[in-house]
């Protein structure tokens, strides 16, 4: 998205990356943006509450955001010192300020709690918000955010990479389940972090109860996490046949295990968006995921591309499974869906997002619409 933001002739954009990667994250490190970036030194707290939660320091940011003068400065939420420093500086200096973020009222947790008066200040105070989707935008405005000041630039991926290189042969499916030891006709797939707010255990609860009346489905579960091994002996506590758990793989193999399911499945206790359903939906899946998963109202038709149940509800989540996994047509049919409704979820439309509100805040800024694009640079 940053790519595509930066082609654009008008726009001098300037990255800032607060960190190469997380500590609970197996990213590849390498960047090879091709873009304006920069990767700040930092200084890490972590905390351990289910979730990793990590606030970054970044002390050579307050200067460099001071010297630069940007015209425009975006900042990718606002609990890390460099977006709570962002948004100081530019009330300081009269820049404008827009606030970015994927937030919705589901997340929970005492640090939400004790950073809402901040936050509240800071959303209000904006002069514009970048919605990533209808939860985060109706957060905004919960947070009291002046509703034409919020725009919407849909999260998304590459659809168009996952779309190609998950276009595999027959040959080449075969082979890939050969290698993952997958030996029965159909196939579910969980891809995510291992930890408790994923839901993992309630799918596999779900998927054993589908398999004393399916036995030619597997159910593969991509990812890593400190459930792992709790997860793996409840397969074997409760006799949970044909799961195959697989590591960490880059996001250039990623396509190859889509193209080998039939269902993709995201039983979230919660999740703030959840871009492997963009991932799935790009390679022609049929989805199922809970009502606390952000993307779940701008990703999911109900009985037309997949179904949304409640989080933690084993028996809801056994009925959605079993309706699309019995029924070959009905797969293919929300398979086709899928492919569809994903296509508005393009880069072009998230970066029309974006330049939505930067316009907003330069022509407010100019008092005309004629100057409407920064001329230096623009900082996240």
């Amino acid at each position: 998205m940053f790519e595509k933001l930066s082609q654009n002739p008008l726009i001098d954009l300037q990255v800032y990356f607060l960190s190469e990667s997380a500590k609970n994250r197996r990213w590849q490190k390498e960047l090879n943006c091709k873009f304006n970036y920069k990767v700040l030194p930092k200084i890490e707290f972590n905390f351990q509450s289910g979730d990793l939660l990590t606030y970054l320091v970044n002390p050579t940011f307050p200067l460099r955001l001071i010297r630069e003068h940007y015209d425009v400065v975006i900042s990718g939420g606002w609990l890390d010192f460099a977006c709570q420093a962002a948004f100081l500086i530019s009330k300081i200096t009269g820049k404008p300020y827009i606030i970015w973020s994927e937030s919705t009222t589901y997340e929970p947790g005492l640090l939400r709690w004790i950073s809402l008066p901040l936050v509240r200040l800071m959303v209000r105070h904006s002069d514009a918000c970048i919605a990533t989707g209808k939860r985060a935008k109706e957060y905004f405005n919960c947070l009291g955010a002046d509703e034409k000041k919020v725009f919407t630039a849909l999260y998304t991926v590459d659809i168009d990479y996952f779309r190609r290189v998950s276009q595999l042969t027959s040959k080449e499916k075969c082979e890939t389940k050969r290698r993952l030891g997958i030996r029965t006709e159909k196939a579910i797939l969980y891809v995510g972090q291992l930890i408790e707010r994923k839901g993992v255990k309630y799918l596999l609860e779900a998927y054993g109860e589908l398999r004393k009346e399916c036995d030619d489905v597997s159910l593969v579960i991509l990812g890593y996490g400190y459930q792992k091994e709790e997860l793996q002996e409840l397969c074997q506590s409760q006799n949970i046949p044909d799961v195959c758990f697989v590591n960490h793989v880059e996001i250039n193999e990623m396509p190859k295990f889509y193209s080998i399911a039939d269902l993709f499945v995201l039983p979230s206790r919660q999740d703030t968006w959840g871009l492997v359903l963009n991932e799935a939906m790009a390679c022609s899946l049929p989805v199922i995921t809970t009502r606390k998963v952000g993307a779940s109202v701008d990703l999911v038709k109900e009985g037309v591309n997949g179904y949304v149940v409640a989080e933690e509800n084993t028996g809801e989540l056994y009925g959605a499974i079993k309706k699309i996994i019995i029924d070959s047509s009905l797969r293919e049919k929300m398979g086709q869906e899928s492919s569809r409704l994903i296509q508005r979820f393009s880069i072009d439309n998230t970066v029309n997002g974006f330049m939505s509100a930067i316009e907003y805040v330069m022509s407010s800024e100019e008092g005309s619409s004629e100057s409407c694009y920064p001329k230096d640079g623009a900082s996240r």
